[in-house]
């Protein structure tokens, strides 16, 4: 995409600080969740007012120890802070997979920096900026909903707080990507960030029924949002500060990309926030199965009323892609 209108698409509109949608975003410390927050970042469009971690795909320390790193790089001294070490789900993403994704913090781009000193617990930072802020706050969340889950059982109240919850995560109507256990032949209809605390998951989804506006980012539309060879060439090609982040984030999933098996699956969450138009949506109660055979199973509940907004495809015509490349080169660089 051409330099000069990547950038007027990532200024989207949102230039003025009034305009910009408060936003907390709570990841897992995965490749993608880093393009994710670029994504945010670079969109102009939201005002980023905490990050949190959970426990998922990437390790804590190091998750926390990118995310300031990444934020500094872009100017922004956002608070971080790293789940309880208590505080997880019964189930784990595979541990070839957690190693991979320590690498951001390493990136050159990030060297020399020093950012704030992250804050000891997500929980009570989520808390305190729900508390503090003027306004509802959209939250974002890229890996497991445990952290928001704890926040919403312990301080039912800051639901009125919660402007918009956007979730990646679950599996409606295509296959999942957790086999249980991983030698079993049957066909995966569980999704990870659901699957490592599929009680969280339930729990937030059942507070639809108490007005909390939810939608779900799902395997249904990334399958449909690959990244490219080509994609990830013209990235590279637009040599701006956020697209050499980028790269240098995705290089440990180049492979991955090469064979076509790496998605959007994150930064669809924040396509849903930013640019809905771009994705095709059903509307459900839907639950999580939270144990045997089906454990983190996304199902249609027909004993919920209250309704979730699920992505299930990309809008015929539509390229989210090149929105979130437009919004990758809007990155900042810290003076």
């Amino acid at each position: 995409m051409d330099v000069i209108l990547i950038a007027v698409l990532a200024a989207g509109g949102c230039a003025q600080q009034s305009d910009r949608i408060p936003v907390l975003f709570d990841h897992d410390g995965a490749t993608d969740d880093y393009i994710a927050l670029l994504m945010l970042v670079g969109s102009q469009c939201c005002d980023l007012r905490g990050v949190t971690v959970s426990y998922g795909l990437g390790h804590r320390d190091a998750a926390v120890e990118a995310s300031g790193l990444l934020l500094a790089a872009m100017g922004l001294d956002t608070p971080v802070a790293g789940h309880a070490p208590s505080l997880r789900g019964p189930n784990s993403f595979p541990d070839s997979w957690r190693d991979m994704s320590d690498h951001v913090k390493a990136l050159p781009m990030v060297q020399g920096l020093h950012p704030p000193k992250p804050r000891p617990d997500a929980v009570a930072l989520l808390i305190q900026t729900l508390d503090d802020s003027d306004r509802p706050v959209t939250v974002v969340v890229t890996g497991p909903v445990t952290n928001i889950a704890a926040v919403l059982a312990q301080r039912p109240d800051l639901i009125t707080k919660i402007e918009h919850l956007v979730v990646m995560g679950g599996a409606l109507r295509v296959p999942g990507n957790v086999r249980q256990p991983e030698t079993s032949e049957e066909p995966a209809t569980a999704e990870h960030n659901f699957f490592v605390d599929p009680g969280a998951a339930d729990q937030v989804l059942a507070l639809a029924e108490r007005g909390l506006d939810i939608t779900i980012a799902s395997l249904d539309a990334t399958n449909e949002l690959p990244l490219t060879p080509y994609w990830l060439g013209q990235l590279r090609n637009d040599n701006t500060f956020g697209t050499e982040l980028a790269a240098g984030i995705l290089a440990v999933v180049e492979t991955q990309v090469q064979e076509g098996r790496y998605f959007l699956w994150d930064g669809a969450a924040v396509v849903a926030l930013l640019s809905p138009d771009s994705l095709r949506f059903e509307t459900h109660a839907l639950r999580v199965a939270e144990s045997g055979s089906s454990e983190g199973t996304l199902r249609v509940a027909d004993d919920r009323s209250g309704q979730v907004n699920i992505a299930i495809g990309v809008t015929d015509g539509c390229q989210p892609l090149e929105w979130a490349a437009a919004w990758i080169a809007g990155v900042p660089r810290a003076r």
